[in-house]
């Protein structure tokens, strides 16, 4: 049996070998997490147990991303998801969407425009449509840092976005539904497919969507005071959630979308696990 050794998240060892160590054990002080080793990974428990979080993906900010199939969201819609910035942000895509009709395209890009603003924008294609966007002014980004972004729309021209559990400035607003996404190209994480221009750089965990528009005290559970919550948990749950490797064992190419729509997503282009992960 392992002994469960203390240590905290500044002096949580890097050195461990991948055979001698798998299963040691360690209780870290100051986030209250429990600690096993894999052989490549720590596997990580919140001290009571109820949910643990392992992984992340890591974004080359190349050509990789993740791509989900397709499902209908509606005109009331929420996203969440965790980011990590490896470089200062410059018009970077964290979500995408895009449906091609006969008469042209209706794209959604959710992005970090720079580093104080958040937008997502809505363009069309199609004769007679114009853009849409919702603009999320936050406070200064920077790299190496979790952040939790939340984004709700009523579906009647309501929006709020959120930073780490917290309202911050929205404006603007887009009346179109997310209808589109039950194409076959589904939602992409980490890259714009439509011009290629701008991928993510830095890691990207627990990415949901939900057929409503989240309630503040939804918001707040999601963030959990920084440790990234259990969707479970909500009264509602999400119709797609990707735990980014945490139920896959942090292997292979296949996200498994633990949400009641069951869209699984798949890695493109080798972006890579990472056991960096909000805590």
């Amino acid at each position: 049996m392992s002994t469960l050794n203390s240590t905290t998240v500044a002096t949580r060892p890097t050195n461990l070998n991948n055979t001698t160590d798998v299963g040691k054990s360690y209780f870290e002080t100051d986030s209250n997490k429990i600690l096993v080793w894999d052989g490549s990974f720590f596997n990580e428990w919140n001290a009571d147990l109820t949910s643990f979080n392992s992984y992340s993906v890591d974004f080359d900010g190349t050509d990789d991303y993740m791509k989900t199939t397709g499902f209908t969201l509606g005109a009331a819609y929420s996203f969440s998801l965790w980011f990590n910035l490896d470089t200062s942000p410059s018009s970077t895509t964290l979500l995408n969407s895009e449906h091609y009709f006969t008469s042209g395209y209706e794209n959604f890009v959710y992005r970090i425009t720079n580093s104080t603003t958040i937008a997502l924008f809505s363009y069309s294609g199609n004769s007679g449509a114009t853009a849409q966007t919702i603009t999320l002014t936050v406070p200064t980004l920077s790299t190496g840092t979790w952040y939790n972004l939340v984004l709700t729309n009523t579906g009647s021209g309501s929006a709020q976005g959120y930073l780490d559990g917290s309202t911050v400035t929205t404006s603007g607003s887009t009346s179109r539904s997310f209808t589109d996404l039950q194409n076959s190209k589904g939602l992409i994480v980490g890259d714009n497919l439509t011009n290629n221009n701008s991928p993510f750089n830095g890691k990207i965990d627990e990415v949901a969507v939900f057929n409503y528009s989240l309630s503040s005290s939804d918001v707040t559970a999601i963030y959990n005071g920084g440790t990234a919550g259990d969707l479970d948990n909500l009264t509602t749950g999400p119709l797609g959630w990707w735990r980014m490797g945490d139920n896959d064992s942090g292997t292979g190419t296949t996200i498994t979308d633990q949400g009641s729509g069951g869209n699984n997503g798949t890695l493109v282009n080798g972006p890579t696990y990472s056991n960096s992960v909000p805590v």
